[in-house]
């Protein structure tokens, strides 16, 4: 890496990488569809950053995730990091158990050795009581559709107060449109339980679909219509995460009774992509190591973490037909203000 490379501001590093075939941006691969949904496989030759995805050392008990000390508290979480080196937890994973179920708000790169407060939000409406002292990591992520939402909460009060909390009213509201999208009854309206008994099918997706070599993110198509995109700084951490995000994109699938576009129908996606390095572009200090970056736009939301000048995750989120709610942050802050003060 040049000089001239190093020492991006975050938020330059987030739009340089999302440019489609320069050489600091990202490139695409073929497209490849099962049923409703198509994934196109995303390329980059940026700088990485050091640690370990979550995913590959749950339940070894080098990193743990709990309640907080007191009986607990809904949108907070402690995690703890035994390890030498840092752990990254994700945007979107689901961590089961405790008194509930919750989901990770942003992606966050733990140092080693510490212990850190953590933002989640609730996706089990019915149940404050403990199952497990430690969470356990779902299969599965949460569904892109509930993630845009909790997406969209979490950048408002970012830029207003500093704060990763979501709008917890609206996150279980979306969970339960999940559960009647897919019939699933759940006694505590818990969004895992969609992933449970969907596995099977979740499966049989997946048989289908891998990553190719090199491959460091995905755009997810659902009905030849953009929904989200994962990236990140390297192929090995996708790998490790695979199966949960592909599997959650699955789940979204099963809901859309409409057979999988071709590559000739992918222009709206693409576009889509290629107007990201527009949208407004904010950075605020990471819960752990780097800075989180919020993109906004009337037409996609997302989040990532920039570690020096690695972009180490992306999550990014098609909304259909626009919102006004991404169209100003001064005029989000005076809104979300009003809403918690």
């Amino acid at each position: 890496m040049t000089s001239e490379e190093k020492n991006h501001k975050p938020e330059t590093t987030v739009l340089e990488r999302l440019q489609l075939n320069t050489p600091t941006g990202i490139r695409l691969g073929q497209p490849r569809a099962v049923g409703a949904l198509s994934l196109v496989p995303m390329f980059h030759e940026g700088p990485t950053a050091t640690y370990t995805p979550y995913a590959a050392v749950q339940g070894g008990g080098l990193v743990e995730v709990r309640e907080v000390t007191g009986g607990g508290q809904v949108n907070t979480l402690v995690a703890t990091n035994r390890m030498d080196q840092p752990v990254l937890l994700l945007e979107g994973e689901i961590l089961e158990g405790m008194q509930q179920t919750r989901v990770l708000n942003i992606t966050i790169l733990l140092p080693a050795k510490s212990e850190l407060k953590i933002p989640v939000s609730c996706v089990e409406a019915g149940r404050w009581s403990s199952t497990s002292a430690v969470a356990r990591r779902h299969d599965f992520h949460m569904s892109p559709r509930v993630r845009l939402r909790n997406n969209q909460s979490v950048a408002v009060s970012a830029r207003a107060v500093g704060a990763y909390v979501s709008d917890q009213g609206d996150v279980w509201a979306s969970v339960n449109q999940e559960l009647l999208a897919h019939n699933v009854e759940s006694s505590t309206r818990e969004h895992a339980e969609i992933g449970r008994q969907k596995r099977a099918e979740v499966e049989q997706t997946l048989a289908q679909l891998e990553p190719e070599p090199g491959q460091c993110g995905v755009l997810a198509v659902l009905g030849g219509k953009p929904m989200c995109l994962d990236l990140f700084d390297r192929a090995s951490t996708l790998e490790a995460v695979w199966s949960g995000l592909v599997g959650s994109y699955a789940l979204d699938a099963m809901t859309v009774p409409k057979p999988a576009v071709a590559a000739r129908d992918l222009d709206r996606s693409l576009t889509w992509l290629a107007a990201l390095p527009k949208a407004i572009a904010t950075a605020h200090p990471g819960v752990g190591l780097g800075t989180n970056v919020v993109l906004s736009s009337p037409k996609a939301g997302a989040t990532g973490l920039v570690v020096d000048d690695a972009l180490v995750h992306l999550g990014a989120f098609a909304i259909e037909g626009g919102d006004a709610r991404f169209d100003r942050p001064s005029r989000r802050a005076r809104q979300f203000e009003d809403r918690i003060y």
